[in-house]
């Protein structure tokens, strides 16, 4: 969360961080999905839009459903 610049933990950058942590079986299951760290950075940040989770709610404004 920090290298993103983030002052809160958010549940995209946990899952990020489960993808990234090879001994985890979270990496595992997620890599045998076609998941990798890499996309997962690539659409939380184009999810954001340059924003940074500075609340608690910061995953609130990020739009993500607006398009449902």
């Amino acid at each position: 969360a920090k290298k993103s610049g983030d002052s809160f933990v958010t549940v995209e950058r946990l899952l990020t961080a489960l993808a990234v942590e090879k001994s985890a079986k979270t990496a595992d299951i997620l890599s045998k999905a076609g998941v990798t760290p890499q996309a997962l950075n690539q659409v939380i940040n184009d999810v954001r839009k340059g924003r940074t989770a500075d609340s608690a709610s910061a995953e609130q404004g990020y739009d993500a459903l607006k398009k449902y």
